[in-house]
């Protein structure tokens, strides 16, 4: 399965996803033993569950897809449904639902799983709808949020206390959309999910107005007790591809669908040295430090030459880079509480901070 969220704001709509792949072959060998995120591959009998997988889709830059269930399923009925958008120019809410509803008719069976989750922007609004969750095979409309696939039995309160309340701050898009994402990783490092075919980086894009607006570039912190010994992931998007390069080891791995660039390697050759190179020079305008021992999370908003009061950053040898942290930086990885108590059952402490 997968894990999709959808919601919108006054601006914009928003759909982020993880990117877990589930492989029937029992006779399939996994490259890795786990993702980037720590997560050991899921693999039994006949099932191997690992990341690789980009389950975000743009289309024409005026819709945006996320998708759970059946890969090959939703990939057949995304594809139909381009050919629709492309073929008949929709402009009302009813049009485009009508075009979703021709392309499941046309590509799915009964009994197939497969959900959408659907981004549009018609005259300068957000909409916000969804296919196929909670079995309900009908379009609906969705004023604030929606998710659709496999979570455990703390999620929805985890997302109920946490996430939900991010959505009615006044916080602006860009920062909305990587908190969410850092929220979700959190989660998803705690709570290992691959068994249910959940894991692997979360990213997401948004619709703002005729544009669709991919995350920004991010570089993952993962910590415990000692943050000299942190795994950094950074993580970005190019042209509807998502890269996650590992700094310690000089890894990159690849994210994508059947709508990305047909020709991969030419798409390699392309970004993946470029990509790169912005990283190692410490171009990543969001920093997030995420613990593994409790559900700590500072994000850190680099200013528009990359630079913080917070965070210095200096390019050594090696691709490397050399970073420095404020006391105040320190203090918010390792806050202190007294008698604190789990949010939730099964969950560990709480801590989220936002710096400037």
């Amino acid at each position: 399965m997968t894990l999709i969220i959808g919601w919108k704001t006054k601006s914009s709509v928003f759909i982020s996803a993880d990117s877990a792949m589930t492989i029937y072959d029992k006779d399939f060998e996994p490259k890795a033993k786990q993702t980037a995120f720590l997560e050991k591959v899921y693999k039994d009998d006949d099932v191997v569950v690992q990341e690789g997988l980009l389950k975000l889709f743009n289309i024409q830059n005026r819709i945006i897809i996320g998708f759970s269930g059946i890969n090959h399923l939703a990939f057949d009925l995304i594809a139909d449904f381009k050919r629709r958008v492309e073929f008949y120019p929709s402009d009302t809410i009813n049009e485009i639902s009508e075009l979703i509803m021709q392309s499941v008719d046309n590509c799915l069976k009964s009994g197939d799983e497969v959900s959408l989750i659907v981004g549009i922007n018609i005259n300068g609004e957000p909409y916000l709808l969804s296919y196929g969750t909670n079995n309900n095979k009908e379009i609906n409309q969705h004023d604030k949020f929606v998710w659709t696939g496999s979570i455990d039995k703390y999620f929805p309160q985890f997302f109920k206390e946490f996430a939900e309340p991010l959505i009615d701050r006044q916080m602006d898009d860009e920062h909305l959309l990587v908190t969410l994402n850092s929220i979700l990783q959190s989660f998803s490092i705690h709570h290992y999910l691959l068994p249910m075919g959940v894991g692997g980086p979360f990213f997401g894009f948004r619709l703002n107005g005729g544009k669709v607006i991919w995350q920004n570039d991010t570089s993952y912190f993962i910590y415990s007790q000692n943050i000299e010994s942190s795994r950094i992931i950074n993580i970005g998007e190019r042209e509807n591809v998502l890269i996650a390069l590992l700094a310690e080891k000089g890894e990159k791995n690849i994210y994508g669908n059947p709508l990305s660039p047909c020709n991969i390697s030419k798409w390699a050759n392309k970004y993946i040295d470029k990509t790169a190179k912005t990283f190692a020079k410490g171009e990543t305008k969001y920093y997030v430090f995420l613990d593994t021992m409790n559900y700590f999370i500072t994000i850190l908003k680099l200013d528009n030459n990359f630079k913080s009061k917070y965070l210095s950053i200096e390019p050594i040898e090696n691709n490397k880079l050399l970073f420095g942290l404020s006391p105040k930086l320190r203090n918010s990885l390792f806050p202190k509480f007294e008698n604190s108590k789990p949010p939730f059952p099964g969950a560990k402490l709480f801590y989220y901070n936002l710096m400037t």
